[in-house]
C-alpha cells in the first residue's frame, strides 16, 4: 500500500486533480458540463471526484458504504462553498433504498 492509500488528504487531492484534468475536458468533449448537470457517483469515498463538478456548479450526490469516508467528505464539505450542491449518502445500493 502507498501513502496516498493512507493519507486521506493526498488521496482526495489525487482524485480532485484527475477529475479536474482528465474526466471533466473528456466529459466536456460529448457534454457541456455547466449547472444543469447532476453527476452520481456510486462509491465515492471522500467525494474528491466530486469537488470539481459542484465547484463548476453542478448538483451531485456521492454514495458510499464506508461511513468514516464519507464523514470525511460531510466534515470537508460542511463549510466548503457550494458545498449545499452535494449530497452525501451512506446506503449500499443493492439493498434497493430510496435516496
Amino acid at each position: 500500500m502507498q501513502e496516498r492509500h493512507l493519507n486521506k488528504d493526498i488521496y482526495f487531492n489525487e482524485q480532485e486533480f484527475t477529475t479536474k484534468k482528465y474526466v471533466i475536458p473528456f466529459i466536456n468533449e460529448h457534454l457541456k458540463i455547466n449547472n444543469t448537470i447532476h453527476v452520481l457517483e456510486v462509491g465515492c469515498g471522500e467525494a474528491g471526484n466530486l469537488k470539481p463538478f459542484i465547484d463548476l456548479g453542478c448538483k451531485a450526490m456521492g454514495v458510499d458504504l464506508n461511513k468514516e469516508k464519507m464523514q470525511y467528505a460531510k466534515d470537508y464539505f460542511s463549510n466548503y462553498p457550494n458545498g449545499n450542491l452535494l449530497t452525501l449518502v451512506v446506503e449500499d445500493i443493492y439493498n434497493g433504498g430510496r435516496v
